[in-house]
């Protein structure tokens, strides 16, 4: 028996561990889980490519030798779990995918997109809106949702084009909706209010929704093949969403009467639709089929982005570890920066440049945040740092190839992770100036 086998096995063994944990509470299931990250890292570093094989070494060398100087095992754990939770979306959301492009859907969605999409530059508008919208409230698992929605004969030639209007739209979220984590760590730190966040997110997301359907290039993309109304049947398009209304909605409820966070509510509502929605469209054998494809398909695959995505949050925590927060402190009052207008600036340099070293953006924001707390500020500035942390987010999320979003985007694709980020940087450079510019606007206003 191969090594090859067990990577299906701690990937799900992972997670259901972690989505029991949800429910029971299991003596040691936090340590057992962290065990599975870790064995399923060293199983997936033979099938690794070379770039990412590269970068996975060298974040978690670096982070063993920071664990020694500083840490604890108490500390490896935490480093291990750090990401679990946005990895069940990741692991499980896609099950999905198998009711959405089952033959009952997939032909009548191909009519519907030929019918309705007319041009590349309107179905791109139409994609960025879409994720923006859904995704606002369904958080990242509007990504494979959607991914496999248009994944048809029509876009073949355009998964560039789709990754990006789906990346572009979904990184505008994380500046203003509730419901990303992004605005939680903010609102946890700084004494401001959610709705004039949302007010400032919801700008600079208007100006790039509405400022890149003027600015569309016709030719930066292949051109869709014009193609004549195809029939489809409206009952199953009508059906199709009315799932995924209900899916959305059922989220929603979840996410306000219960316990539960909505990164955790999503794994759990996607794989129990999943069962019941492929049971009903093709029975036990259909549920069967679907997740041996899936066991020996899909989880295989996902060795690039999975191990990269944990190895960030167990380099980002060794960052703590040895007191990176307390550093920063000691260098910005070295430098006698201290006004909230350079420090914006200052802290995208960090946030996106530690990006490109698989840091998570929440690690530096929570390090940026408590360097911030630790000055002597006054607390009515604390609006426009928050606003530009997010900013800064947002723009890691189209630009750093190690993101967990531009991760997914990848995987969905099967692109090269740099691909995200070397199409959206001068799309990446005019929104944060775009966003800075306002910022310095409300400050002086």
């Amino acid at each position: 028996m191969t090594i090859k086998f067990f990577r299906p096995f701690f990937v799900l063994g992972m997670g259901l561990m972690f989505l029991t944990s949800l429910f029971v509470d299991i003596p040691g299931i936090e340590i057992a889980i962290a065990v599975f990250i870790a064995l399923a890292l060293i199983s997936y570093l033979p099938y690794l490519s070379r770039v990412p094989l590269i970068v996975v070494i060298k974040l978690n060398v670096t982070a063993v030798i920071f664990y020694i100087i500083g840490g604890t095992m108490d500390d490896v754990v935490e480093g291990l779990l750090m990401n679990t939770a946005v990895l069940m979306i990741f692991i499980f959301v896609p099950l999905l995918s198998i009711p959405i492009t089952s033959p009952r859907y997939l032909k009548d969605i191909t009519g519907l997109l030929q019918s309705s999409f007319k041009n590349t530059k309107q179905s791109y508008n139409a994609m960025k809106l879409g994720t923006f919208t859904i995704g606002s409230v369904l958080n990242v698992g509007t990504l494979p949702i959607l991914y496999y929605l248009t994944d048809t004969d029509q876009f073949k030639d355009h998964k560039v084009m789709r990754m990006a209007a789906l990346n572009r739209g979904f990184a505008l979220a994380f500046v203003w909706s509730p419901y990303f984590i992004s605005i939680a760590v903010i609102l946890s730190y700084f004494e401001v209010q959610w709705i004039t966040i949302a007010a400032y997110g919801l700008t600079l997301s208007s100006v790039s929704l509405i400022g890149e359907w003027f600015l569309f290039k016709d030719n930066k993309y292949k051109e869709i093949p014009e193609s004549p109304p195809v029939y489809y049947s409206k009952r199953r398009i009508v059906e199709l969403g009315m799932i995924m209304l209900f899916m959305t909605g059922l989220i929603i409820a979840l996410d306000i009467f219960s316990s539960f966070a909505i990164v955790n509510i999503i794994p759990i509502v996607a794989f129990v639709l999943f069962v019941v929605w492929s049971t009903a469209i093709g029975g036990v054998e259909k549920v069967v089929k679907g997740l041996k494809n899936y066991t020996q398909e899909r989880i295989p695959n996902m060795g690039n982005e999975l191990l990269v995505f944990i190895s960030a949050g167990v380099f980002g925590t060794s960052l703590l570890v040895i007191g990176f927060e307390t550093f920063l402190i000691n260098v910005l009052e070295a430098a006698g920066v201290n006004h909230v207008l350079l420090l914006i600036p200052i802290f995208a340099v960090l946030i996106i440049g530690l990006s490109f070293l698989s840091v998570h953006p929440i690690i530096t924001i929570t390090i940026a945040s408590l360097a911030v707390l630790s000055m002597d500020m006054d607390v009515s500035e604390h609006y426009y740092i928050a606003a530009g942390l997010l900013l800064n987010w947002t723009v890691t999320v189209n630009l750093s190839p190690f993101t967990g979003v531009n991760l997914l985007m990848s995987s969905l694709a099967g692109k090269s992770i740099f691909t995200m980020a070397k199409h959206n940087i001068l799309y990446s450079l005019c929104l944060w100036f775009i966003g800075y510019a306002l910022i310095v606007i409300l400050y002086f206003v």
